[in-house]
């Protein structure tokens, strides 16, 4: 049953992000400062994104380039960056916090999702690359 349900939010959330967007619209009270600062952090986290796009080659191989080379999902550190950029451009509490419960459900779920893809389809290589991402960590 949880892994459906975890299947169900990573297969979910880009129409979930369309509901939390025009909640996050409605709800927002931005002024020109808490813009200009928000945009700038979530600059960042596209930049990773882009970063890390530029070395993914989705179910071809386990990915260990680039960004790949000292976090695990830089997609979604970038996505988590750019949550935290429009929470402060957004300027209120409830938007923040709807932010990071969007992100926390649909983020793990989507992890859990794909590692467990990478699992079955790289096995072994796709352990050695985790163990790796983490001993460089330290």
């Amino acid at each position: 049953m949880f892994e459906t349900l975890v299947a169900a939010l990573a297969r979910l959330r880009v129409a979930l992000g369309w509901v939390f967007g025009v909640l996050v619209i409605i709800l927002a009270n931005p002024t020109a400062r808490t813009t200009t600062v928000g945009m700038s952090i979530a600059l960042v986290g596209e930049l990773i994104r882009i970063w890390a796009a530029g070395h993914l080659n989705k179910a071809r191989e386990v990915t260990s380039s680039g960004p790949y080379r000292y976090v695990g999902h830089p997609l979604y550190l970038g996505s988590s960056i750019m949550g935290v950029g429009l929470a402060i451009a957004c300027r209120s509490i409830l938007v923040a916090a709807l932010i990071a419960l969007y992100l926390a459900t649909t983020i793990t779920a989507a992890i859990k999702s794909e590692e467990a893809f990478l699992r079955r389809h790289f096995g072994e290589q796709y352990d050695l690359y985790r163990s790796g991402v983490e001993e460089r960590r330290r």
